[in-house]
């Protein structure tokens, strides 16, 4: 089992809910997206679709929409984070109101991150091609192969509360404590 699968497990042992345990994964990604050396050279920073709405006096309802990244030139990716067992298959139905909720001007592109091993249905493929946002996919071979070192991301208890304030500045991708909580000059950070 690698460090990420082991994570992704102590996210699934201890959600209380499929809410908390998408939520935990949501976070995850955020902050993987500008860790992440290839990735970081798309997103300068990556927040909560909750937060950027807010921010932007719109509706918060979440609609498919669970991240929202900025670029480095400025435009916006719509993000949604897909935590499924590795043997399930992504349905066109797993993505339809993501694609409608994203089909917006404010949007550049869409990225779906997910953690499956199976191919996508062919109704799922096939509602990607054409569409005026283009739409990228991260799949767990993807994550397993990030250059972000999984072992140093704390692993989920019940008793951690995770927040995340995906910047620039730190991360917890790191292996330098200070204090109380890992952190490393880089991207994002995370804090529980």
């Amino acid at each position: 089992m690698t460090p990420l699968d082991r994570l992704l497990e102590s996210y699934r042992a201890t959600a209380i809910s499929e809410r908390d345990k998408g939520t935990a994964f949501e976070k995850l990604v955020a902050a993987w997206l500008v860790a992440d050396p290839v990735q970081s050279k798309r997103f300068a920073q990556v927040e909560l679709w909750s937060d950027w709405a807010r921010r932007r006096e719109l509706d918060r309802t979440d609609t498919g929409i669970d991240l929202v990244g900025m670029l480095h030139d400025g435009g916006f990716a719509a993000i949604q984070c897909k935590f499924f067992d590795a043997n399930r298959r992504i349905r066109k139905e797993d993505i339809d109101t993501f694609i409608s909720a994203s089909a917006k001007p404010a949007f550049a592109e869409r990225l779906i991150v997910e953690t499956t091993d199976m191919p996508w249905s062919a109704n799922a493929e096939t509602m990607l091609h054409g569409q005026m946002v283009p739409t990228a996919v991260i799949g767990l071979r993807a994550l397993r192969e990030s250059q972000v070192d999984w072992s140093a991301t704390p692993i989920a208890t019940r008793s951690r509360r995770w927040a995340i304030r995906a910047t620039r500045s730190t991360c917890s991708f790191g292996s330098s404590p200070s204090a109380s909580r890992p952190q490393r000059p880089c991207a994002p950070f995370l804090n529980w």
